[in-house]
């Protein structure tokens, strides 16, 4: 019984979801539009974009004056450190690992973690292009 009425119930309730969809994201634009037209939040904006600036800049500054020559940057203001201590003890053990690095680089990628590891390149297409850097590995690992 129920699903003969099943055709007849899927018209109003997609009607419903659709007219939902189409309010919210309408009232959703006002209120971004309202937000952005105080003076108050450009301002507010500005100054983050400033503070923003001056720690990259310190941070650009640490890392060049560095006396050891590699500097882990930490921010001077109440946010978090850009490098965590335990994320420098990680760092130097890394380091301390009896590999040869190497620098494997792909443009136009944001991360490229996945894309180095191959993670999955039957869903993401442009994780092949990682294959030729397991390759490498499996061809240069000495036992």
């Amino acid at each position: 019984m129920v699903y003969g009425m099943l055709p007849f119930l899927i018209i109003p309730i997609l009607s419903y979801v659709i007219y939902r969809f189409s309010a919210d994201s309408k009232a959703s634009k006002e209120r971004i539009k309202q937000f952005e037209s105080e003076e108050s939040y450009q301002q507010r904006l500005a100054t983050v974009f400033q503070k923003l600036e001056r720690e990259l800049e310190s941070a650009a500054v640490q890392t060049v004056d560095s006396p050891e020559g590699a500097s882990y940057p930490i921010s001077k203001s109440n946010l978090h450190p850009l490098v965590t201590p335990a994320q420098k003890r990680m760092a130097e053990w890394l380091n301390q690992l009896p590999f040869q690095k190497h620098l494997a680089f792909f443009p136009g990628v944001r991360n490229s973690h996945g894309m180095i590891i191959c993670r999955d390149s039957r869903r993401f297409e442009q994780h092949k292009r990682g294959e030729s850097v397991v390759r490498h590995w499996a061809d240069h690992l000495v036992f």
